[in-house]
Formats: C-alpha cells, structure tokens, sequence
C-alpha cells in the first residue's frame, strides 16, 4: 500500500508522550521523516522506538530534548531539521502544559499563581507564534501545512477550571484563523485540531495517579452527557486528522479551520438532556 507522505518532514512539539508521539508514529509509518522533542530524552528515546517500529528508518526521526520555552532551543529545532532532511514540509504545533510545575496545583483563577499564567501562556500561546515565524521561509517553500492543536476546553464546553489553560487554547483558535487568512497568500494552509478527552498521560503528569485516571476515564466514557460516543479517543485519532489536515489532495479547501474532535461532547449538555437520556439510547461503537 502507497504511503501518504514520502519524503515528506514534519517537526511535531510535544512529542515526547501523548497525543505528540501518537501523531509522530503515525506520521512515520506513512513515510514521513520527523523531528520529535520534549524534555525528556527518555520519552523521546521511547517515540523514536514506535516510529522505527511502524516502518521508519533509524535516520529518518531526529530527536531534540529541550525547553520549548527558550527562543534559542526554537531556533535548534527549525536549524536542525532543516540541517538533517533540507526542509521542513509540516509544523505541528502540539505541546500544551496545564500549569508551570507539572505538580498538580488545584486548577482555578485564584488558585493558581502568576508564574503558572505566564508559563501557560508561553508554552500554549507564545511559542507557536514563535517557532511558526521561524519555520514560515521553510513552510513556503514546501508549499506545507501548519497544524495547531487547541482544545474544546473554552468555549466549546465551559465549567472548565483551568482558567488560564482556557484562555491560552482560545489564542490557538484565533491565531488559526488569522494565521490561516495570511499564510494561504504564500502558499501554507494553517487549521487546528481541537480534541475532547484522549486517553493521554495528562492527569498523571498533574499529580493524579493512574488507577484514579483510569476511573476518570471510564466515568467520562459511560456517561451519554459526557461523551455520546461511548469511549476516549486514543492519540492517533488525532493523528489521522492532522495527517488529513496536512494532505493537500485530500484538504486542500480548507484554510483557517478548527476542527472539533471530541466524540460529541461539545454538542451535549446535561441541562439540556436531563432525564431525557435513557440507557436505551444507542451510543457509538468502541
């Protein structure tokens, strides 16, 4: 079977874990050559093991540790990339923090300090503005795609209280879209993926231990009012979307856009169903 993208290069941020490694393996079993980066070089040791295992070349993945949070390791990423494979074809913009320690601070507008607004901000906000200016001369000569990954988490579904995660995920939304208008001029689609609930490491890297993430989970699941698909997505659901976002046969059409991919949750609200819901209401299939 023809793969979707040979010789094609994407540097993907937030890599190390998660929904990051998931779009990174699926993006190299279709032939894509990738940089993948995150703090730890032990995770990122662990993308490169899916990558090679779905069919990619030990040279065909290059791995960069560091803090997205510096300009300088930015600029790393974009040099070195472009150094290894000559050019850069794709920029997925998905790393995301929830607050400035990783430890799990009681989310909420007072209860989480300025240090972690600023931190959030950089990371979710800042540095796709960033690290987008930097690879935007390499991006136009591929003719690529930018693919930002944002969040239902705002204004999709509210009682959130992650205040200033909400916050940063809404300037993906409007960066997107404005991105979107003035990158098609010189040839680079910009869209964004906004997902629901995936079945990631984030509770646990917010202080919440697995087996309570795992009850989490399986509650949201089970609830119609949650999740009307009846399961959490899994990393490369997300995948799949943003290797059609970047596919110019396949979404060439589509500039600018923010695509909600959380199994229906955005269209439900407990206040609205109420009792209306029944357990003889069919729900997707696993």
């Amino acid at each position: 079977m023809a793969k979707q993208f040979p010789g094609k290069v994407a540097l993907i941020t937030g890599s190390s874990n998660g929904i990051g490694r998931g779009i990174a393996a699926y993006f190299a079993k279709q032939g894509c050559k990738v940089t993948v980066t995150g703090r730890s070089q032990e995770a990122l040791d662990e993308t490169k093991k899916e990558c090679v295992a779905g069919g990619a070349a030990e040279g065909d993945v290059l791995s960069i540790a560091g803090n997205l949070g510096e300009e300088s390791f930015m600029d790393r990423l974009v040099d070195e990339t472009v150094a290894k494979f000559g050019k850069i074809d794709f920029l997925i913009n998905n790393a995301g923090v929830g607050d400035a320690d990783r430890a799990g601070k009681i989310p909420g507008f007072f209860t989480q300090d300025m240090d972690s607004y600023d931190y959030i901000m950089k990371i979710n906000s800042r540095c796709i503005v960033y690290l987008t200016r930097k690879a935007a001369p390499h991006l136009e000569k591929s003719k690529g795609a930018i693919v930002n990954v944002g969040s239902i988490a705002y204004s999709e579904v509210q009682g959130c209280s992650f205040t200033f995660y909400a916050m940063s995920k809404a300037c993906v939304d409007a960066l997107t879209r404005s991105l979107g208008l003035e990158m098609i001029r010189r040839g680079v689609r910009v869209n964004a993926i906004k997902p629901g609930a995936v079945n990631t490491t984030l509770m646990q890297k917010q202080g919440i231990d697995q087996g309570t993430a795992e009850k989490i989970n399986d509650g949201l699941a089970s609830r119609f009012e949650m999740i009307p698909a009846g399961f959490i997505a899994e990393p490369e659901d997300v995948a799949r979307l943003a290797a059609f976002l970047c596919d110019h046969t396949q979404s060439r059409y589509m500039i600018g856009q923010c695509i909600r991919l959380d199994g229906g949750t955005s269209l439900v609200s407990p206040l609205m169903l109420g009792d209306f819901v029944k357990d003889d209401i069919p729900v997707g299939e696993k």
